[in-house]
């Protein structure tokens, strides 16, 4: 037990609520379906920082992983996807290290792994 010290928004007044980049990215980190993430690119992207984009892509990995036969057949066709894909190209040049590790590794599973439609070759120039 015990009390913890400025941990996270308690509801009290005791902390600060969390930022909207907070929220974000805990809706990325716990949402568990990849129309889930996909609405939340859609409705989200201007304000999809690097961090964002990389948490996005590694989640995308984790749940089409669950059902890739629909998985596939969605992210193949969706435009969502596709501007996900837009925001990795917009922020590649700020991704670093987990950042780019999260990318490079969740496109080439969603690729090589599942058949979602690969990268176009000015995307993977970019991201090396």
């Amino acid at each position: 037990g015990g009390a913890g010290r400025g941990g996270g928004y308690r509801g009290d007044g005791g902390a600060e609520p969390p930022t909207f980049n907070q929220q974000l990215n805990e809706k990325l980190r716990t949402y568990r379906s990849v129309e889930d993430i996909l609405d939340l690119v859609h409705q989200h992207a201007e304000a999809f920082d690097y961090i964002h984009v990389s948490t996005a892509i590694n989640k995308l990995r984790k749940v089409a992983a669950l059902k890739p036969k629909e998985s596939v057949a969605l992210l193949n066709q969706d435009p969502r996807y596709a501007l996900l894909l837009n925001l990795v190209r917009y922020h590649h040049k700020k991704f670093r290290g987990q950042a780019i590790a999260n990318v490079m590794h969740g496109l080439a599973a969603l690729e090589a792994d599942m058949g979602v439609n690969p990268v176009d070759t000015q995307l993977a120039k970019q991201l090396m």
